[in-house]
């Protein structure tokens, strides 16, 4: 602050040295930058009126009121915020493209998988067969209800066994 009755006056020479060069860099590097910001892009809740509806998920300022998921972008899968704009990077695929060679490796993995299950199938089954046992069965005959040892037992139903069928079907 100036002192009462002092009159002070501006130095008509403009200031020199180093600062004051500096200085007048600087500011013209500021003039120099001025870049007409561009206008900043919509955000999503104004540019997808269909996923974000006033005073259903959003309030009118377009803060999320939480009651369901945030939506997701049909073509990329990421998830849309009501208050950033979403740029799309476009389709982007979920699983990777198979060649001829990872066919080939899945096919040879499933051959390996199908014998494994077929080999295992085959030591179960022979396991479980005893021939001395199955000789030695039991079976009951169809028409009297007589007990058969094995299939080969020579075994002869009763005659009156068929005349009472016959007479039971007249």
């Amino acid at each position: 602050m100036r002192a009462k009755g002092v009159v002070g006056t501006r130095p008509d020479k403009e200031p020199k040295g180093l600062l004051a060069e500096e200085a007048k860099r600087l500011l013209k590097e500021k003039r120099d930058r001025k870049i007409i910001s561009k206008p900043s892009p919509p955000p999503n809740w104004k540019c997808y009126t269909m996923l974000f509806k006033v005073g259903v998920n959003i309030d009118a300022n377009g803060n999320w009121l939480g009651r369901s998921r945030l939506p997701r972008c049909n073509r990329c899968d990421g998830v849309l915020s009501p208050r950033e704009h979403h740029v799309c990077p476009g389709y982007a695929p979920k699983y990777k493209k198979r060649t001829q060679e990872d066919w080939e490796n899945i096919e040879s993995k499933r051959e390996e998988r199908r014998q494994e299950r077929w080999e295992a199938r085959w030591e179960r089954e022979h396991e479980e067969f005893d021939e001395a046992a199955w000789e030695q069965r039991t079976v009951e005959c169809r028409r009297c209800g007589r007990e058969m040892h094995g299939i080969d037992d020579p075994h002869e139903c009763p005659e009156d066994i068929d005349s009472d069928s016959s007479e039971e079907d007249q």
